[in-house]
């Protein structure tokens, strides 16, 4: 019991640090009615591997705005519920939800191969992408996002394990800025959507 909480105090002080990193004095000045915690610089980039074999980077998604999310597919409770959430942003925005891409970064690369990402993902919304990649291009992505993880086994033998790891949601806009912040506990799909077509109207790329 003592270990778990541990755990969840370190993971909250993990976010709270994760936070202070993307968001510095002065940043909020132009934040407008936002939702979300607001950042509005450049996105950090990465490639990965989506669940076709093809290499995917952050640009290749200008022109769309992005809902980025961390987790893995062994995820018993958070990532789904994650997952859920952003299908339910799509549903929101309903027929502006084309211009929305829901993109996951595995941050388990041992167990979520490509294939294991392809049979994930669509469970959930048919048009969201999964990406996964090597241990060092995880780590590279997750680090650029101030995203937390480690492996937590159970039992001897090794085969077992959960990843404990920060949930914060990233939107980006279709300008490729990372715009807004996330943090689990405040997830709420009518408030996420109201934020996209907010972002469209202000950067006069509404469609």
């Amino acid at each position: 019991m003592r270990r778990k909480f541990l755990v969840i105090l370190g993971a909250a002080l993990l976010i709270a640090a994760g936070l202070a990193y993307f968001v510095k004095p002065g940043d909020s000045k132009d934040a407008g009615p936002y939702y979300g915690i607001y950042y509005g610089k450049d996105a950090p980039d990465f490639t990965l591997t989506d669940a076709k074999g093809n290499r995917v980077n952050i640009r290749d998604f200008e022109g769309k705005d992005v809902l980025l999310s961390f987790g893995y597919t062994s995820c018993p409770d958070i990532c789904p519920t994650t997952l859920m959430q952003l299908n339910a942003v799509t549903q929101k925005l309903g027929k502006d939800s084309g211009g929305l891409q829901v993109v996951f970064v595995t941050i388990d690369p041992e167990r979520d191969t490509p294939e294991r990402i392809g049979e994930y993902i669509p469970y959930f919304n048919e048009s969201f992408i999964g990406l996964t990649g090597s241990p060092d291009e995880i780590k590279k992505a997750a680090d650029a996002y101030s995203v937390f993880y480690e492996r937590e086994e159970r039992g001897d033998s090794g085969s077992v394990y959960f990843m404990n790891h920060t949930q914060t949601l990233f939107l980006i806009d279709r300008n490729g800025k990372l715009l807004l912040l996330y943090p689990f506990e405040s997830f709420d799909a009518d408030r996420i959507a109201s934020d996209i077509r907010y972002a469209r109207q202000t950067n006069g790329a509404a469609q």
